[in-house]
């Protein structure tokens, strides 16, 4: 039996490889997994020259199956060609043939002494923009691959103008299903886009979407998913305004309003109506308004000619029956009989909003108390929740506590994910005794709360006697 392999695959100098995070299951470290977006690569190796080697094979196990014979170089080539037309994983290792017909290791004995894996396909990236019941507007987005890089996630933004992107909370670390929002004023409009790449560095940089934190904004973006390396940032589909796929946005009431900005030319308006998609993706006109309606106390004005054309808010305002997702399309028609055409079967909304009155299901179990070291450290609190809604929103917890339940609340942790659970460390300058208090949110804003009836002890210090001293009683 010999001590030591007569070779060294030197996985760090085959050029394009990186490594991943994460412990390999090929010899337990870290450095021998790499990704590469090459299906050609040359491997490396040192061979002992002292060993009497006749040749060098390498095998390769493909996606965790049988091994495979691929190729054969002398001890001279310092390295094997290797070459594929698929990706995927490939754990790979050599035999040595000795000049007595030997083999080490034996057939049996293969074990991957390197993993490659291949890949040549980029992210996949979904962006849509969304408003908040409090009037925030925000995207959400979401990278999916196999091999996602959740460090290479990068927000981009840029106001109306601006040519060049500029960074969103630079130095952050974003999730690869994650969303972010922002206080706008109601006449502001910013541009996001989303970069990711995958640990093989191949990269995808999504199409630019217009937040809005109003409802019925004029300037949509569809819902965008890019697959490929385009940077291309978007824009408006101008050819047929009936297929932008516009915003998505939750409220709590079935009495929706719809504020939206109308432009038109000289005649002016004389009547906007409102097409309604339902769940069944039938369309319906819901609502139809003359212009006298929309502003009873001012007629909309047109523009003279000559002037550049100037954007006129307006509100339409529908109730619609239960909850759901409801798709909506304004058409409005001037006074000289021009106007965008009704939507037909197949025709995306320029707004959809989700209906959602139901406040979310949520339970504070009872918080289990344990040491945190020494008595001055405070102790450990163990908080655990079930909380499920349709729609809940992302972080949608908060835990609170007080020393009453009439208040007042204090905040121990705010808008953290649904995990489940949260250790909270109480400092020793904290209440000995409190109540612990759960709320709960989903996107259209519905609240949810819950607490424990008996309250939480923290004092853990068990009291020590010392006798300082015996007299007698008389």
């Amino acid at each position: 039996m010999r001590k030591c392999l007569p070779i060294l695959l030197l996985s760090m100098l085959i050029m394009g490889l990186t490594a991943s995070p994460g412990a390999s299951q090929f010899g337990g470290t870290e450095e021998r997994v790499r990704h590469t977006n090459l299906r050609k690569f040359f491997i490396p190796f040192t061979a002992d020259p002292k060993r009497p080697i006749s040749e060098l094979r390498l095998f390769v196990q493909r996606n965790g199956g049988e091994w495979e014979y691929l190729t054969t170089a002398q001890p001279t080539q310092k390295g094997f060609n290797f070459f594929t037309n698929q990706d995927g994983s490939y754990g790979m290792t050599v035999q040595t043939v000795y000049q007595d017909g030997s083999t080490e290791p034996t057939r049996d004995q293969l074990k991957a002494e390197l993993k490659v894996v291949i890949d040549t396909i980029p992210p996949k990236i979904t962006l849509r923009p969304f408003s908040t019941a409090d009037g925030s507007a925000g995207v959400e987005w979401e990278a999916t691959d196999e091999y996602v890089d959740p460090s290479s996630i990068k927000l981009e933004y840029r106001w109306p103008g601006m040519v060049d992107w500029a960074p969103i909370d630079k130095g952050v670390q974003f999730r690869s299903k994650d969303q972010r929002t922002w206080v706008l004023k109601p006449d502001q409009r910013i541009e996001i886009r989303v970069k990711a790449s995958d640990f093989a560095k191949n990269e995808t940089t999504s199409l630019g979407v217009t937040t809005s934190s109003t409802i019925g904004d004029n300037r949509q973006f569809g819902n965008v998913t890019n697959g490929g390396n385009n940077t291309n940032t978007g824009g408006t589909d101008t050819t047929n305004p009936n297929r932008i796929s516009g915003t998505q946005h939750y409220v709590n009431s079935t009495t929706v309003k719809l504020n939206y900005n109308v432009t038109v030319g000289p005649s002016g308006v004389r009547k906007v109506t409102l097409w309604r998609l339902d769940d069944k993706q039938v369309w319906s006109k819901v609502l139809e308004k003359e212009a006298n309606e929309l502003k009873p106390d001012k007629e909309i004005p047109a523009f003279v000619p000559g002037d550049k054309p100037r954007s006129e808010p307006l509100t339409l305002t529908h109730d619609v029956v239960k909850d759901g997702t409801y798709g909506f399309i304004i058409i409005v028609e001037s006074r000289a009989g021009a106007s965008g055409k009704e939507p037909k079967l197949g025709d995306a909304p320029h707004t959809t909003v989700v209906v959602d009155t139901t406040p979310p299901v949520v339970k504070l179990g009872d918080p289990k108390v344990r040491p945190n070291g020494t008595a001055a450290q405070g102790a450990l609190v163990d908080i655990v929740w079930q909380a499920t809604d349709k729609n809940l929103a992302p972080a949608p917890i908060t835990l609170e506590y007080a020393e009453k339940l009439t208040g007042p609340w204090r905040i121990i942790a705010d808008k953290i994910d649904n995990t489940g659970k949260y250790t909270w460390a109480v400092p020793p300058t904290e209440p000995y005794s409190f109540f612990v208090r759960i709320k709960t949110i989903d996107r259209a804003g519905n609240v949810t709360t819950d607490e424990c009836k008996q309250n939480v002890i923290v004092d853990l210090t068990v009291p020590q006697v010392e006798i300082r001293d015996v007299a007698p009683g008389k």
